[in-house]
């Protein structure tokens, strides 16, 4: 066990120092809390949302509510409950020789939030829209890396963040199609 905790906290200098430069400063530090903003919240969110159901109408409308559903539990269980049975600080708090590139809101480390719900909206909606899975698989591993890169997560809180949401994306998507299926609404997998 001390091998493991030990390549995590060298993964974390790796990832948070030696690979640091004004790009991935740039990069990183935007899309870690992108969804924190105004920006997102006003406008993006909104769009992709009216999109979404514009495009796909009621069964869209529906995988959204599951997706939200989802997340929302997933996101629950990782802060109420896996949080604080963990209880492991944040790296800098944890005294770890890091750059704090962006503020975390306290609260513990393991598991990443950030990275269980992002895996969670990939692997949900990669269910009903196979089309878009790798795109926002993608994504969700890149807002997982920047949350080591910004230095308010160790690698194994990412990982296991990844692994936790995307096993909640998996159940839920197929729960919710069950459900959906018995209320006689019609079945949402696109393929």
């Amino acid at each position: 066990m001390e091998w493991m905790i030990g390549l995590d906290r060298d993964l974390l200098r790796i990832i948070n120092t030696d690979l640091s430069n004004r790009g991935f400063d740039y990069l990183f530090v935007n899309l870690t809390d992108f969804h924190k903003t105004m920006l997102f919240q006003t406008i993006v969110l909104p769009l992709m949302l009216i999109i979404f159901v514009w495009k796909y109408r009621a069964p869209g409308l529906k995988v959204i509510v599951g997706l939200a559903v989802t997340m929302a539990v997933t996101d629950s269980i990782g802060s109420q409950l896996i949080k604080k049975y963990f209880e492991r600080l944040r790296p800098d708090l944890a005294g770890e020789d890091i750059i704090l590139k962006a503020p975390h809101f306290g609260g513990f480390s393991f598991v990443s939030n950030h990275a269980a719900n992002m895996f969670c909206l990939a692997v949900f909606m990669g269910f009903f829209y196979p089309k878009i899975r790798w795109p926002l698989l993608a994504l969700a591993a890149l807002v997982a890396f920047s949350r080591v890169y910004v230095g308010v997560h160790y690698p194994l809180d990412v990982l296991g963040g990844a692994c936790f949401g995307s096993l909640m994306g998996w159940w839920g998507s197929r729960i919710w199609n069950r459900l959906i299926k018995r209320a006689h609404l019609g079945e949402l997998k696109n393929g």
